[in-house]
């Protein structure tokens, strides 16, 4: 079994006694019963892992108007969703309801 370590980010939000109290924690060692048995392999392949399922999602890059990217931060700010999720959930909704967009395009002068 692999061994795991945390590690504190941000120390400035605890007490000096808690700190002491985790620096502590890390001098003890883990305890094996019938309660809490040490993992398996096999138990780690059965575990739920929040995060970690296989994702549907496939990373684009691409250019976009700086007004649409400031309108969906401003959409950000308002409802505390990060703007790119917005832009995802936009074009997902899009997709789910079956929208169209057609383009007209201008006649070059």
């Amino acid at each position: 079994m692999a061994l795991v370590e945390y590690k504190l980010k941000d120390k400035d939000n605890l007490t000096e006694e808690e700190i002491k109290a985790v620096e502590a924690g890390r001098k003890k060692s883990v305890v094996f019963d019938d309660d809490s048995p040490e993992i398996t392999p096999e138990m780690m392949k059965r575990a739920y892992r929040p995060g970690r399922a296989k994702s549907t999602k496939r990373m684009v890059s691409m250019y976009m108007e700086e007004a649409d990217i400031e309108y969906f931060k401003s959409m950000s700010k308002d409802t505390g969703i990060p703007y790119q999720t917005l832009i995802s959930m936009y074009l997902t909704d899009c997709r789910k309801n079956k929208r169209t967009f057609n383009p007209v395009w201008e006649e070059p002068a």
